[in-house]
């Protein structure tokens, strides 16, 4: 969370009719821009936020009735479902509002949106993937606005708090339950935006087959963007090698559904034919049929946690990583015993 720059104790608070003469401006035009109104040019715009950065100005009082706004680039309803819940019981804890603002990609905010957050003035920001750019971070600042990022996309830098669950330990996980179970071509669904959480699945994997003794294959690993297309030819693919995998890792659940309407198609049973392990532990992961082995992170403790933080009722701090667990439902099993020893290793680790 980016926190404001400090002041030494007793200086000498910027006042708006000084950011007004060192930009050459008037108050009208610096309070139009601290406040996200119209008639005031880009350049005009620009040189009043480099001023409102070179004096370090602050707002005179936080607005303690506001709300908290949630922003997100759209990736699954259960995910979204689950963080609106966590942000929206803080909310009611503190008795404050809620805004919720959607961004359609990854390549920062909407134009107008810093302007009617200015308008806004929430408590503080809650950002779901979506990472602000440098610019946008800094007019936030400028506000004494906070802001957090859930699961950034690219890094977000080290004056940033971003909150997620331990994807590198829940990646160790899925790979150490599918070779204890004796697989040993294992596929991995990964994603592949600028997410960061996929790449530290897939390292984690990765370290779970090394320490197995188990090569790293990557014609196994297909990446794709999760929120543009299924992952159903890429399970195609996977499994039309001449040696097709026994396991998936599908960092998603939405992305094992892939994997459950191939092997249905294929007529492959799962688990008897094919083990699925997915990833969040979303509701339809109980109520697919079977039900998927996955792992869960907290989404709901991630959100509410990151509402706490903006608000002020929490301590900024760095990166904030919740434990992930393992969960075992009846989409794993040992693979047939035709299948088991291929590479000359006997079942198990």
């Amino acid at each position: 969370m980016t926190s404001p720059p400090s002041r030494r104790r007793g200086a000498p608070r910027t006042t708006l009719d000084q950011i007004a003469r060192d930009a050459g401006v008037s108050i009208s035009t610096v309070s139009k821009v601290l406040n996200g109104r119209p008639g005031v040019s880009p350049t005009t715009r620009a040189l009043i936020e480099t001023r409102l950065a070179k004096h370090r100005y602050r707002p005179r009082s936080a607005n303690q009735e506001g709300a908290i706004e949630l922003v997100y680039i759209p990736f699954g309803s259960d995910w979204l479902t689950d963080v609106m819940e966590g942000v929206c019981s803080v909310a009611r804890e503190l008795g404050v509002g809620l805004t919720v603002t959607r961004w359609d990609d990854h390549s920062g905010a909407p134009r107008d949106w810093l302007e009617g957050v200015a308008r806004r003035q929430p408590l503080g920001v809650v950002s779901l993937f979506a990472t602000p750019s440098a610019d946008d971070r800094r007019r936030l600042a400028n506000r004494s606005i906070p802001f957090v990022i859930i699961d950034p996309a690219g890094d977000p830098g080290p004056q940033v708090t971003h909150i997620g669950g331990q994807n590198w330990a829940g990646g160790l996980a899925a790979a150490g339950h599918l070779l204890d179970l004796g697989h040993r071509r294992i596929a991995v669904l990964t994603g592949s935006g600028q997410r960061l959480c996929f790449p530290a699945r897939t390292s984690g994997f990765r370290a779970g087959l090394e320490m197995a003794g188990v090569p790293y294959d990557p014609e196994l690993t297909r990446a794709f963007d999760f929120e543009k297309e299924p992952g159903d030819a890429h399970v195609v693919a996977l499994l039309d090698l001449p040696d097709p995998p026994t396991g998936f890792f599908a960092q998603a659940d939405v992305v094992a559904l892939s994997v459950y309407r191939e092997a249905a198609r294929r007529g492959l049973r799962i688990p008897h034919d094919l083990s699925v392990v997915g990833y969040d532990d979303l509701p339809l992961a109980a109520r697919v049929a079977p039900p998927l082995t996955t792992v869960r992170q907290p989404i709901r403790e991630i959100a509410k946690a990151a509402a706490r933080l903006v608000a002020g009722s929490a301590s900024a701090g760095p990166p904030m990583e919740f434990a992930t667990e393992l969960v075992v439902r009846q989409s794993t099993a040992p693979p047939r015993a035709d299948r088991s020893r291929r590479d000359g290793r006997p079942p198990g680790r």
